[in-house]
């Protein structure tokens, strides 16, 4: 699911036109991340989350046919309970390692963890993947975790690259951006910019410029269990017969798209998409 939305927001902005490469792994000066994923997820996830709570995302998910979803954290598990408008009811067991390989191979397009570069410094981690672009060597970072310095919890930055140049309709910005990043554009087979920031620089960026999508440790959860489950139900529909029909994946990716503060950012993203593309046919 991660990758659907991923996919569908990138095909919305002209196939990753505004995203920006970087010379060199991010963040500078970081260490080798050798934390275990899977513990972080489990000690960010409280023992149960379910539909009941209003200011879940579980509680938006929620319609005249999916009546309630509980998700329960067993440690090495995790449960997820959905009932029916029609007292069905069933129960998946998730084991841990499955969920986060199914983020990551979704966020990287198949990339496993291994073949990435992956640093830390303070609280962010930045999620390094090698690409070919225009006959050079440059980084991605589809993704960057941000964990809180007070909790548990994490930020799950989905696109931190992409959003900025988007909303940037202005040269005074778009300086700003250049200057603050150290970007340095390119024009091989296309023009495309290439960051060297210091670490302050891209801590700065990051506080000052939203991602494309940003979801919090509950939520990434939630949407990659629903995830799980719709390959499990398209590849064995006699299991799952008595539930067919009954989820919407597709109108769950549009709840965590567009929930909240979501549909703040989607606003502000389509008021500034024209400015940006006029200016863009000038150059």
């Amino acid at each position: 699911m991660i990758k659907n939305i991923i996919v569908s927001i990138s095909l919305i902005f002209l196939i990753g036109c505004f995203d920006i490469y970087f010379k060199h792994p991010q963040p500078r000066g970081g260490k080798v991340f050798n934390e275990n994923l899977e513990q972080i997820l489990i000690s960010a996830i409280p023992n149960t989350i379910n539909s009941n709570d209003r200011n879940s995302i579980l509680n938006e998910i929620i319609n005249d046919t999916l009546k309630f979803i509980e998700i329960r954290n067993k440690q090495k598990v995790f449960e997820l309970e959905l009932q029916f408008f029609n007292s069905a009811t069933i129960i998946e067991k998730f084991i841990i390692e499955d969920i986060i390989d199914s983020i990551f191979q979704d966020a990287f397009d198949g990339t496993m963890r291994s073949q990435l570069t992956i640093l830390e410094k303070e609280n962010i981690i930045c999620f390094n993947k090698k690409i070919e672009k225009g006959g050079r060597e440059v980084y991605e970072i589809p993704i960057i975790i941000e964990k809180n310095r007070s909790g548990n919890d994490f930020k799950f930055l989905v696109a931190p690259f992409i959003w900025s140049l988007i909303s940037s309709s202005d040269d005074r910005k778009i300086n700003h951006m250049k200057k603050q990043l150290n970007i340095i554009e390119y024009s091989n087979s296309g023009t495309f910019p290439v960051a060297d920031p210091s670490y302050m620089s891209l801590r700065n960026h990051l506080k000052n410029a939203p991602p494309l999508v940003e979801f919090s440790s509950t939520e990434v959860l939630a949407l990659s269990l629903f995830g799980i489950l719709e390959e499990r139900e398209n590849s064995d529909r006699k299991k799952y017969k008595d539930i067919e029909g009954f989820i919407n994946y597709t109108e769950i990716e549009m709840s965590f798209i567009f929930s909240k503060d979501q549909n703040n950012f989607t606003r502000k993203v389509f008021e500034n998409m024209g400015p940006l593309l006029d200016k863009l046919d000038k150059k």
